[in-house]
């Protein structure tokens, strides 16, 4: 059971007293928790409706994915006290956003936060007219969790079998590694200039994203 075990790592957290402030997780919403608990951002972006039915029954929807996606990490990240309202506010102004509408008359969030839209930004595919509530985490993701899991792999594959005093060695491997690695400063070239790679995750669908280069990891 997912919500037994969760409660017997808090308790185990709090008789090494480490205080457990805040629980990040996925979309579970069989888990209900004592402690603060929030979903991670990544997870509904995935899994929200935009992706399981409308986008396949409306191509101009469709053209607003990114734009969507990146306003969901948009509607937490710049609430940093967690204000629900405020938050769900800012979620909900996209639907008037995409149909080019930028005051909102909602007194937690009175209008969009963007500069007037000019050239580009105002030439855009509107959307016409048309005839769940979520309490997402501000500022902590479960990214780096799931980065840390797939490092595991790196160190103790899945296909090869490990002795108990094999296996916890390789995961105290992981975790030194990942603790020296994981504040990398991004790359830069002779002469300042940031690297940039263009990725294409399977799971955008043919979406494609710019992220930052960072350092070579060391192996010490």
């Amino acid at each position: 059971d997912i919500q037994e075990g969760l409660k017997r790592s808090v308790r185990f957290l709090d008789e090494q007293h480490m205080h457990v402030s805040a629980l990040i997780m996925d979309r579970n919403r069989q888990v209900k928790m004592r402690t603060c608990h929030f979903f991670d951002i990544w997870h509904i972006g995935k899994s929200m409706f935009l992706d399981q039915c409308s986008f396949r029954e409306c191509e101009d929807l469709k053209l607003w994915r990114p734009a969507v996606i990146n306003h969901l990490y948009w509607a937490a990240a710049s609430t940093p006290d967690g204000d629900p309202d405020v938050m769900e506010a800012k979620w909900n102004c996209m639907v008037n956003h995409v149909q080019d509408i930028h005051e909102h008359g909602t007194p937690a969030f009175l209008s969009c936060a963007h500069p007037p839209l000019e050239g580009e930004a105002r030439n855009k595919q509107w959307l016409e007219p048309a005839n769940n509530d979520y309490t997402l985490s501000p500022q902590h993701q479960i990214f780096s969790l799931e980065a840390f899991h797939s490092l595991i792999l790196h160190f103790a594959p899945k296909h090869t079998g490990f002795s108990f005093l094999g296996m916890y060695s390789r995961l105290l491997l992981a975790a030194l590694h990942f603790n020296s690695n994981g504040s990398r400063e991004v790359a830069q070239t002779s002469d300042g200039e940031v690297y940039y790679a263009v990725r294409y995750p399977r799971l955008r669908k043919g979406g494609w994203v710019v992220r930052p280069v960072k350092e070579k990891p060391s192996y010490g």
